[in-house]
Formats: structure tokens, C-alpha cells, sequence
């Protein structure tokens, strides 16, 4: 299944977005009881996009350089 960079690129965007909305504005909030935190943005939620976004772009570059082998 060939991909270009381009596409990984997006992909681990799309990927590193999707798990912070699901993991650190819902989920995290909801399990630990602070259901008035869901969807709230503060700088802490910032840095976590940012740390989501960087795993998604490095996963999806390291998936995309091992099929391309």
C-alpha cells in the first residue's frame, strides 16, 4: 500500500487530533470525575495537542520509512 509523505503527514495530524479530542477533552475529564472539564481549552490541553501531534507525525513518518522498505 504505497503512501507519500504527504498523506502520512496528514494522517498522523488527523491521528495525533482525533486521540487528544477523545483522550484529554473527554475521557480523561469524564473517568476522573470532572465532567464540567470536558471541552474545556486552557494551556495544559494546548501542550497535550502538542505532544499529540508530534506522536502522531513521528508514528506516521516511522510507518510510512518502514513500508516504503
Amino acid at each position: 500500500y504505497p503512501t507519500t509523505t504527504a498523506t502520512a503527514l496528514v494522517g498522523g495530524i488527523v491521528n495525533g487530533v482525533a486521540w487528544w479530542v477523545l483522550g484529554a477533552l473527554v475521557l480523561m475529564p469524564l473517568l476522573l470525575g470532572m465532567t464540567e472539564m470536558v471541552f474545556r481549552l486552557g494551556g495544559p490541553q494546548w501542550i497535550s495537542l502538542a505532544g499529540h501531534l508530534i506522536y502522531g507525525v513521528v508514528t506516521a513518518l516511522l510507518y510510512n520509512s518502514l513500508i516504503q522498505r
